[in-house]
């Protein structure tokens, strides 16, 4: 993903996939999305952070889910229509998030602004700017999302 500077408005080319957890929208690079799945039984796993729902079997691989809501310290919610898992991979590592809703993607020159200034919560650490388009959509840094995953 192009470097983006966080201090002013930034104007770049690029693909976003966007997605909901209850009202609010976000977005990640296409380049790191790497499938779009229905929710697949999730086997839980032992001594994981709350927001490790499990693991999932995907082409032979075992992949790490995480509740997006729980992550960023929204309320859990069981899954409905339209809830889905996006796997995504940065940095050598890849995970499941499992999110309420895809809304679509967004293609071509966006305009990506800093993020706010709204304290440390759970969720804010992860959002690297906000992509002006229509309502604000908060772009997540997936390599700072899965950074704290074991996955050795």
């Amino acid at each position: 993903m192009a470097s983006i500077n966080t201090n002013a408005d930034t104007s770049i080319e690029g693909e976003y996939l966007t997605f909901g957890l209850g009202a609010e929208l976000y977005c990640v690079a296409t380049a790191q999305v790497r499938e779009i799945l229905d929710v697949l039984p999730i086997t839980p796993m032992p001594r994981t952070p709350r927001y490790v729902k499990g693991v999932i079997g995907f082409r032979g691989e075992t992949v790490f889910v995480i509740d997006a809501r729980v992550k960023f310290g929204m309320p859990e919610r069981e899954s409905a229509p339209g809830t889905s898992i996006i796997l995504v991979g940065a940095g050598g590592k890849s995970a499941g998030l499992l999110i309420d809703t895809v809304k679509g993607v967004i293609v071509g020159k966006v305009q990506i602004g800093p993020p706010p200034c709204f304290g440390a919560g759970a969720g804010n650490a992860f959002v690297i700017g906000l992509v002006k388009f229509g309502d604000p959509v908060k772009l997540l840094d997936i390599d700072r999302m899965l950074e704290d995953l074991k996955l050795s």
